[in-house]
Order: C-alpha cells, then sequence, then structure tokens
C-alpha cells in the first residue's frame, strides 16, 4: 500500500485519466495538495497504487466520487451570489416572462449542482417570485453521492453562512442544528447523475433540451480548453430560443466558445441565445459585442431587497463585470484608489493583460506588502515566482490563495521562501471564521485554505528532517 510519508504518489497518469474522462484540467500549483488527498483516499481503501486506482476508477462508483471530491472544490451555500440572484430576477426572468402564455413552464436547469444549494435557491427564489407551480428544475452533477445527498434536502450551519441572506423560516423544518426544505421547495428539483464532458446533451430524454435558463457556476474553471469549448457549444444548443445561462464569476469567459449574445450585468457577464443558427454558422467576435444591461429595481418582497442590498454594499462589482467584459481600461480606472485587497486581482489581471507587465508587478508587490509580516518578505521573491506572476497563474486569487500558491511554486527552489509563504498563507487563513469563503477560490474554505497551506509545511518540514 502506498505510504505518503515516504514519497507522495505520481499523479500524473490519474490526471490525465480524469482529464479524459472528466474533461477537467488540474493547475500546477494544486497538484500536491491533490497528491496528498490522493494518497489519503488510497490509504483509507486499501489501494496499492495510482495504477490499481486508475482501473477502479472505471468499475468502482464510490472511487470515482471520492477522487473526484479530492480533485475539484464542491463547496456551495445557499444564495452564494446575491447580484447574480438579482440579475435573474430584475432581467432573466422579465426577458423569459415577456411572450410566453401565464401556463407556460419555465425549465432551469442547475448543472454542476453539488449537494443542491443553489439549486434550490432557485427553486425559493421561484417561489417568491410566484412562479414556484411554473418552474420544472432538472439539477445535474458528475458526483453520485453529492447527489444522494441533495434529493435528501437536509442541510447543516455551513449550508446557510450567507448571514445577509436568511432562509425565510416558512421554508424550513428545523431538527437541532440541522433543517430540512418544506416539501413544495424540495420536489420542484430534479436530481439526475449528468457528465458534462459527455455527448449525452442536450436531450429531450434527460430534460436538457429546450432549457429557458442554465445555471453552472464554478464549474468550468476546472475544464481544459477543448472542454470547455465543447460544453459551451452544448449549452448553446441546449437552450430554447430567448434562454440564458448564468456561469461564476471565476468561469472562463465564453463568448468566443459559441454565438451567445453576451449581456454585462451588475451581477456579471450573462450569455443569451436570440436564434439558432449551426453552430458552424456562429457570429464572429465583432457581432457577438457584449452588451450593457443595468438590472431594474423591482425589490417586492423582503428577500429581493435583501439580494439588492447586498450588491449595493459592493462597490468593486463593476471592476469585475468590467474585466468580464474585457474593458480593461475601466477595470483600471475604477480600481486606481482602492486599498481593499479584494480590489487588487481585477486591477493586477487587467495591467496584465494590457501588456502592462512593470505595473502589474508593481501592483502585486503593493498588495502583498499590505499584508507582509516583514518589509523584506517581497525581497525574497525567487525569479521564478515572478515569472509565474508575468503568467498571471495566482492573479485570478486574493492574498491568502496566492501566498498558498507562491509557497506550492518555491518548494523545489528556495524552501525557507514557501515556509514563510505557506505560513503567512495559513495566518491570512486562521484569522478568518473558518466557514468563510476565500474569494476568487471557487468557494473553498479559510478552513480548507489553512489545512492545505499546513499540509504543505508539513511536507517541507519532513522533508527537512530527512535531510533533503
Amino acid at each position: 500500500m502506498t505510504d505518503c510519508r515516504q514519497a507522495p504518489p505520481d499523479i500524473k497518469p490519474l490526471l490525465a485519466h480524469i482529464g479524459r474522462k472528466a474533461g477537467l484540467s488540474f493547475p500546477a500549483i494544486r497538484r500536491h495538495e491533490i497528491a496528498a488527498g490522493i494518497c489519503r483516499l488510497m490509504q483509507k481503501h486499501a489501494i496499492g497504487g495510482v495504477g490499481e486506482l486508475i482501473e477502479r476508477l472505471d468499475t468502482d462508483v464510490d472511487i470515482f466520487d471520492a477522487v473526484i471530491a479530492e480533485t475539484t472544490t464542491g463547496e456551495t451555500y445557499f444564495f452564494r451570489d446575491p447580484a447574480q440572484l438579482e440579475a435573474i430576477r430584475t432581467i432573466v426572468l422579465p426577458s423569459l416572462l415577456s411572450n410566453r402564455p401565464s401556463f407556460s413552464p419555465l425549465r432551469i436547469w442547475s448543472a454542476g449542482c453539488s449537494t443542491g444549494e443553489e439549486a434550490y435557491s432557485l427553486s425559493i427564489l421561484m417561489e417568491e417570485e410566484g412562479l414556484g407551480e411554473r418552474a420544472h428544475i432538472l439539477a445535474t452533477d458528475i458526483s453520485r453521492s453529492a447527489l444522494r445527498k441533495a434529493r435528501k434536502a437536509k442541510f447543516g450551519p455551513r449550508s446557510l453562512r450567507n448571514d445577509d441572506l436568511k432562509i425565510p423560516e416558512r421554508f424550513l423544518h428545523h431538527h437541532g442544528e440541522r433543517f430540512q426544505l418544506v416539501e413544495r421547495i424540495r420536489k420542484r428539483v430534479r436530481f439526475e447523475f449528468l457528465n458534462l464532458a459527455s455527448d449525452s446533451y442536450p436531450s429531450v430524454a434527460n430534460g436538457t433540451a429546450g432549457v429557458d435558463l442554465i445555471v453552472c457556476r464554478n464549474v468550468l474553471i476546472y475544464f481544459d480548453g477543448t472542454s470547455i469549448e465543447r460544453v459551451a457549444n452544448r449549452f448553446f444548443e441546449s437552450l430554447g430560443v430567448g434562454g440564458w445561462l448564468v456561469i461564476g464569476p471565476s468561469d472562463p469567459p465564453l463568448w468566443d466558445y459559441a454565438p451567445f449574445k453576451t449581456v454585462i450585468t451588475p451581477g456579471g457577464v450573462l450569455y443569451r441565445r436570440e436564434d439558432s443558427p449551426a453552430i458552424s454558422e456562429r457570429q464572429n467576435s465583432t457581432e457577438r459585442k457584449p452588451q450593457v444591461v443595468q438590472s431594474p429595481t423591482r425589490l417586492r418582497p423582503k428577500l429581493r431587497s435583501q439580494i439588492g442590498a447586498e450588491f449595493a454594499r459592493d462597490p468593486l462589482a463593476e471592476a469585475e463585470a468590467a474585466y468580464a467584459a474585457g474593458n480593461h481600461s475601466r477595470v483600471i480606472q475604477l480600481t486606481k484608489h482602492i486599498d481593499e485587497t479584494r480590489g487588487y486581482a481585477p486591477r493586477i489581471r487587467s495591467l496584465y493583460d494590457t501588456g502592462n507587465l512593470a505595473d502589474a508587478e508593481g501592483a502585486a508587490e503593493e498588495a502583498a506588502a499590505k499584508q507582509a509580516d516583514s518589509p523584506d518578505f517581497i525581497a525574497n521573491w525567487e525569479d521564478e515566482a515572478i515569472d509565474v506572476l508575468r503568467r498571471a497563474v495566482y492573479l485570478d486569487l486574493t492574498l491568502a490563495a496566492a501566498f498558498l500558491a507562491l509557497g506550492s511554486i518555491l518548494q523545489r527552489t528556495n524552501k525557507p521562501a514557501a515556509k514563510r509563504a505557506l505560513a503567512h498563507a495559513r495566518a491570512l487563513c486562521v484569522a478568518r471564521p473558518v466557514d468563510d469563503a476565500m474569494p476568487l477560490t471557487g468557494g473553498d474554505t479559510a478552513e480548507r485554505l489553512a489545512e492545505s497551506a499546513q499540509e504543505h509545511i508539513d511536507g517541507l518540514s519532513a522533508l527537512s528532517s530527512g535531510g533533503s
């Protein structure tokens, strides 16, 4: 059996196999973390090596689910992105309802639904809008174990960690610290297995054809370029004419992959299928120029008021939406005097994307210097880390995750600097509530990032004690 204390397993063949099977791609900065998780998995299931694990993947669905859990982030919670929910309420739903009979159903697909919080949030949203009886919500995921949990509609405090947006009590049955959704909310969501890398959609048989709204947030960040293009085209074909696609703020833009109409809203980038051209007849990029739309204020129910207020408190949302639209000059202008660490990420990305490498490096160093324990922290960064910075490996992350990425990169070339970066990453995470979702990490919590940093530190200490 693999002994992780001696040497981490070579997971490259495993990751290649998962890539072929599920379309996933794994950045180098996460491979140490993934290897540690895979090693724990192999020990738990008494699997002798990576080769045996690969064989088990194709025959044992529980092992497959466990591997997917170790290589992706299943973090989710209710009402995760208030700004996007507001855009769905005020832009998407009015558009869908404008020219259809009052009895016509609304077909919604939550793709990559994990344990169901997002799909049930949509069900509650439909109820609040008076559209509950018309909503038919399909929720799919590649993890069968996650789907089993989702179908039960029972959740704990972690699923309710958005303190600003509470689920109305009329939708809950409390059981100690856990709660269960009421039946009318639960029954409107149908959970099914679906691998987005497969060719099983669009299909009338599984409910993925003629969809009005697809929500697929923080899923495409795990896909390679070829898979992203394939999924984007399949999503386009899955939508009915006039249908909408909502993806996460960290997901890659899709306007170069499929002939969507791109709409920029205060809640981020939305994609719409306006007509039904064949994929081979897609419009060119100039014809798909993004349209900017402001959300009308329709603050009728209490929950909508909460969502609107939450978005109004976020002055950086415009900069993030401008970055998603490719308006880099606007991002640079908006973030020029922002002191919040979150504001540095879109600024650095935009400076980098417009070729201002020196300014991007300066902004990154300024951001790190605000958080570093000592003024000579940045001086210890090696050329390799600067090169990684120039290639924007970690510029999509806020500082805790950036320090973790930097520490991972420097492990082979500068162990003392790696330890300092990892220790600082852990300190930043420990200082926050354990359930806090760290911005721009796809949902990783402070606790999870702290644990990952500690695993890296322990690995370096083990190497040092072994004379490495």
